[in-house]
């Protein structure tokens, strides 16, 4: 095997192994949460929004509840 065979030879190999590491490090960008700093803290505050509505219609229902219960009259 000449010089040239062996260095277009191995350049082969170095391009092929530039592009499987391109492709996972694209795989790994995509499904990685810590490379997207905003995606959890969207699902955060969706959450918190869930939590405060379920709150604030418990105490209006036990004020209500409270409020038809108590002898006023």
């Amino acid at each position: 095997m000449s010089q040239s065979e062996s260095r277009s030879s191995e350049r082969a190999e170095l391009l092929e192994r530039a592009e499987r590491l391109a492709a996972m490090d694209e795989v790994r960008r995509l499904y990685d949460p810590d490379d997207h700093p905003n995606s959890g803290r969207a699902c955060d505050i969706a959450i918190g929004l869930v939590l405060m509505v379920i709150v604030l219609v418990t105490l209006l229902s036990v004020c209500a509840l409270t409020a038809r219960m108590w002898p006023w009259s």
